[in-house]
Formats: structure tokens, sequence, C-alpha cells
């Protein structure tokens, strides 16, 4: 018996998995489709990601998703270092390459069912189904090891960094709430 339910329960869990990926998939494709169907993008031109409309769209997916399953996951906002320094210093195309290099870094350092966006100017989010806040300093090691290589793989004149922030959300966050998730991580990152 004991060994039936561990089996059931593993099979359960590696169906609920996949079925929470398939649903993060279909929601990247369907982004794909939109933009065919749509004036506005669901990718935003400069870095390549989501756009701010799309990610509150399929962000708000996600969480609702998670509710459903009863999962918990992680809104992550980072804003890049420095920005207003690097376009006074540097020019308006090095602030572009310090946005397609943060696209670039936050690529690396989540999984490709995260979903990845640009919030606005030099703001990113990033929303990870299944993820706790234990996780968190691993993230944020891995966002400024990926910024010093991409620093160095560019021989970058500026120095790319982000500041970063979280907030969890489980089957008790209110639905429509992204927003107010993403202030709380802004809070979070300022720290």
């Amino acid at each position: 018996n004991a060994i039936y339910e561990i089996v059931t329960k593993s099979i359960s869990s590696i169906l609920k998995s996949i079925f929470e990926k398939k649903k993060i998939e279909s929601i990247y494709e369907k982004c794909e489709v939109d933009s065919l169907n749509f004036d506005l993008p669901c990718k935003d031109e400069l870095s390549g990601l989501l756009n701010k409309k799309s990610l509150l769209n399929y962000g708000e997916k996600i969480i609702g998703l998670g509710k459903n399953l009863n999962k918990k996951g992680l809104v992550v906002y980072c804003n890049i270092n420095n920005m207003k320094l690097i376009n006074n210093d540097f020019g308006s195309s090095y602030a572009d390459n310090a946005i397609k290099g943060a696209a670039t870094v936050l690529q690396n350092c989540f999984r490709s069912n995260d979903i990845i966006g640009r919030y606005k100017d030099d703001k990113f989010v990033v929303i990870c189904a299944g993820l706790n806040d234990f996780t968190f300093e691993r993230i944020r090691e891995q966002i400024n090891s990926e910024c010093k290589k991409w620093v160095e793989d560019n021989n970058s004149l500026f120095v790319l960094s982000m500041s970063v922030g979280i907030t969890q959300f489980d089957n008790e966050t209110e639905s429509n709430s992204l927003e107010k998730l993403i202030q709380e991580a802004s809070l979070n990152a300022k720290k």
C-alpha cells in the first residue's frame, strides 16, 4: 500500500509538472500567434523579451495556474544599475546594449518555462512558477555572475549589473494582483 501510494503520488507529480510546462509553453506559442493577429506585438523590439502588456497578461495566467495547482512561485524584479550614467557617459546605443545584455543575462539565468519580460525602460520582471524564496540567493548570485560574464564576453566599456528583488505568490494570492506583486518585489530590490 505504501509503495503504491508513493508511486501514484510520483506519477501525479510528474503529470502536473508536464501539464504546467505545457501550459506555459502554450502561452508562449499563443504569444507568437497573437503577434500575428493584433497590431500590438507581444515582444519588446529592443530586448526580444515579452513586452509589458504581454508580461502582465501571461503572468496573470501563470499565477492563476499556480493557484489552481496549489503551487507557489516567484515574481523577480530586476533593474539595471546606473542606467542613466551609461546613457549619459556612453550614449544611447550603449544604453540599448545594456538592455539587450540584461535580456541575455536573464534568459541565461532562468528556466525556459519562466515568463521573462521587459516591464519598462531598464526594468525587467520574471514570473517563476514552482520556485520559492529559498532559491533567491542562488538567483541573485547567478545574475551577478552572468552580468560579469557578459561584460567580459562583450569587452564592454561599462559595467552591467542589476538590483534584484523578489516576492512570492501562492494559492492565497489575489487574482489580478501581478502589478502589486511587481511593486512589492521592486521595493525588495531597493533594500
